[in-house]
Order: C-alpha cells, then sequence, then structure tokens
C-alpha cells in the first residue's frame, strides 16, 4: 500500500466515523497529509530499522520531538519479538517520551501474563508501559 492509498483509507475513515466535523477541508488535507504507511515483518529487524529511518525523517520534517508510542494490538505470539525489535533496532528513543501499550490479551491465563510481563520490564521501564483492555 502506498502512503496516497492509506491516506485516502485514513480520509474515507474519518468521513464515517469521526464525532466531530470535517467539513474544514484544507484542515483534514493538512492532517490526512502527515501520515505514512509502513509494512515490515514483525520478525525481522531490518524491517524496524527502515521504520526507524522514515520516523527520524518525518520527525524532522515535521520539526517534532523524539516522543513515540508504540501501539500493539496484536496476538501474544508477536508481542515479544516485536517489543524486543522496538527496542533493538534504536526506535525506543534515548530521549523524549516513550510508551507502549498493549491491548489485551496479554497472554493466555494468569502465569503466562506476569512471565509476559517479567520478560517486558526486562526491555522497558515498567512506567512506560500500559496494558489496556479495549472492552472498557
Amino acid at each position: 500500500m502506498s502512503d496516497v492509498e492509506f491516506q485516502t483509507k485514513v480520509e474515507q475513515s474519518l468521513a464515517t466515523f469521526s464525532r466531530i466535523s470535517t467539513d474544514d477541508q484544507s484542515g483534514v488535507e493538512e492532517f490526512i497529509s502527515t501520515f505514512r504507511y509502513c509494512q515490515l515483518d514483525t520478525a525481522n529487524i531490518v524491517g524496524y530499522q527502515d521504520l526507524l529511518s522514515l520516523v527520524k525523517k518525518r520527525e524532522t520534517e515535521l520539526n517534532i520531538s523524539g516522543n513515540r508510542m508504540f501501539y500493539l494490538s496484536v496476538v501474544p505470539e508477536v508481542f515479544d519479538v516485536i517489543a524486543l525489535n522496538i527496542k533493538e533496532s534504536g526506535l525506543w528513543a534515548t530521549q523524549g517520551l516513550n510508551r507502549l501499550i498493549i491491548e489485551k490479551p496479554f497472554d493466555y491465563n494468569v502465569t503466562s501474563a506476569r512471565e509476559f510481563n517479567g520478560r517486558l520490564i526486562e526491555y522497558f521501564d515498567k512506567n512506560d508501559i500500559y496494558c489496556i483492555d479495549h472492552y472498557l
């Protein structure tokens, strides 16, 4: 998918689901123009490094700081590899605020969820990790 295709999907979603008016077409276009699409293989760190290059480029172009948020709404089997690759690739910035948001399910049972949490805090500060329930 190209950036333009992705931006078109975002614009369509805004028109369909936004609770606020999207009548300001120039504002919508300015907002949509900031979106980029980057597909990667979650198990291959090269994709994360490519994403890091894109993020740094956009931070420079938009003159924004290195505050980064990673929202994982994926199956538990890939949480570990994604979290590790975020950290190892350099996406987890050394400056600015970083947040890792993980949407349920956190694992398969209480024991495996605790083990998963233990692994996460090996990579990240526990104050930077947010586990959420999308049903709330």
